[in-house]
């Protein structure tokens, strides 16, 4: 007979997520694009190349703009790790 058990452990994961940033105009929202870690690479410099700014600036050329890539070796968005980073952007750039 088999018994049902649930091992529970917290885990910490160090994941290190490339991103690029681009000021906009004062007052304007920020829009936050997450690339996958795919073919077109996962590194800042693949984003550079591979960069979804000249599609947003057509529509909203002055909002703030955060492309970030997933991390390697992770099966998904680690939600953590995107909300802190997107944090620490709109403290240091005082976006509301």
């Amino acid at each position: 007979m088999h018994q049902a058990c649930l091992f529970n452990q917290e885990l910490v994961i160090d994941a290190k997520m490339p991103y690029l940033f681009k000021t906009g105009q004062a007052g304007n929202p920020l829009f936050v694009f997450l690339h996958g870690a795919g073919e077109k690479g996962c590194q800042a410099a693949d984003l550079q190349h591979n960069t979804c700014d000249s599609s947003l600036t057509k529509y909203k050329p002055n909002w703030h703009l955060l492309q970030c890539c997933c991390p390697t070796g992770v099966a998904s968005w680690p939600r953590d790790i995107v909300h802190a980073c997107i944090q620490k952007i709109v403290q240091q750039h005082k976006i509301q």
